[in-house]
């Protein structure tokens, strides 16, 4: 059993359009599904009661920097971390669409911005004590799911680790 078993037993499904502008609360999911942004957004708001802007989609969330910060891929990861993942190689595209973000405080062209997967770190380990991450995924029989590195590296659009991100406000 971990931490966040209450939320895994929900049973609530993936729905890859209701991001944070649609789902506002554990009674949305329930009723209509949620993406991996969404899920984010909920769980910030129960661990840390911080209710983050509806606008910080997947990609927005990863660029933003009035609450989070970047943090090296070799720092410990603690419970709240999220991490930014996506293919490999879109490393070139990200820092496009970065830029572009930087300057003009919005993604101008949502259409060739890459598909980008966020994750949150817990404070668990599975049986082989590989730490294990929090996602809302289409992947083994969708919706909310606790997995290892391991299990996310199966998965192409899930092998490539962009960013480590914490709360500013947790030390």
């Amino acid at each position: 059993m971990t931490n966040l078993d209450y939320i895994i037993k929900r049973n609530i499904k993936y729905e890859y359009k209701n991001g944070p502008d649609k789902i506002n609360s554990w009674e949305d999911a329930k009723e209509s599904g949620l993406n991996c942004g969404a899920l984010i957004h909920l769980l910030i708001n129960d661990l840390f009661d911080i209710k983050l802007p509806s606008s910080l989609m997947c990609f927005e969330l990863a660029y933003d920097q009035n609450y989070f910060r970047n943090l090296s891929q070799e720092e410990p990861r603690t419970l709240g971390d999220i991490l930014v993942l996506g293919r490999v190689g879109l490393s070139d595209k990200i820092k496009r669409i970065e830029q572009e973000y930087t300057t003009q405080s919005k993604i101008l062209n949502v259409l060739e911005h890459p598909r980008l997967h966020l994750v949150m770190c817990t404070a668990d380990c599975n049986q082989l004590g590989e730490p294990l991450v929090i996602h809302s995924t289409p992947f083994q029989n969708g919706g909310i799911q606790l997995w290892s590195t391991a299990e996310l590296q199966k998965y192409s659009c899930y092998q490539q680790v962009y960013k480590h991100l914490r709360l500013k406000q947790q030390q």
